[in-house]
């Protein structure tokens, strides 16, 4: 079954460009393409929701933040990817934490694009790895002592955290405590939903600013 995707941004050639590359390279449909994010919030108030957002970040009227902060609140299902010109680590972590499944500059490579929108639309989230140092560095600056939420996790979860600080996959996380990939998957999304984040970045963010990177295994 093809997924459906919306594209918002304030240049029409990027986005007939983007529109063209994507129903080429993917079973997907471009169900619209608009240039403010307003525009996006209106169409998807109709009914006309996309399973994926690709949305630039400054747009004129209605700002890329305002739009992802509408969709997360209203229609959370509808999975928002960031694609900017802007490469700015504060701006890039401010929009992981707020909930975008991926960060993509406009600089990358088609390729690149078309790894995202599979693996978003597959998994929940696309965090390149050029991007986690960005995240970890900026949170490591951050003095955070409040660890009350620690005391809920067990064992497990506290190891997931803590292979996550350290950018290893799900995979590399299932060969290292032996268990399927899949339960890794498991416990990341009950992870997940227990410490009130979105995905997999949401839960290093977690990690990070309560210290589990300085986590001791037993």
């Amino acid at each position: 079954m093809k997924f459906k995707v919306g594209i918002v941004d304030d240049h029409a050639l990027f986005r007939q460009g983007i529109k063209e590359l994507i129903q080429c390279k993917l079973d997907c449909d471009v169900i619209f393409d608009v240039a403010d994010g307003g525009d996006a919030i209106k169409l998807a108030e109709q009914g006309i929701v996309p399973d994926l957002l690709l949305m630039d970040l400054n747009l004129l009227r209605v700002h890329g933040k305002e739009t992802l902060s509408w969709f997360n609140n209203n229609i959370p299902d509808v999975k928002v990817i960031v694609v900017s010109m802007c490469s700015d680590e504060q701006v890039v972590t401010e929009m992981i934490v707020a909930g975008a499944r991926s960060f993509i500059s406009k600089g990358a490579t088609a390729e690149t694009l078309i790894e995202c929108l599979q693996t978003v639309n597959q998994v929940g989230w696309f965090l390149p790895s050029h991007l986690t140092p960005y995240i970890l560095r900026d949170l490591q600056r951050q003095k955070v002592s409040n660890r009350n939420e620690g005391s809920q996790l067990t064992e497990t979860d506290k190891k997931i955290l803590f292979y996550l600080c350290k950018e290893m996959t799900h995979t590399e996380i299932a060969e290292r405590m032996f268990l399927s990939v899949r339960t890794i998957d498991d416990y990341s999304n009950k992870l997940a939903k227990k410490l009130c984040v979105k995905n997999k970045a949401g839960l290093i963010v977690y990690a990070v600013k309560n210290k589990f990177d300085e986590y001791i295994l037993d």
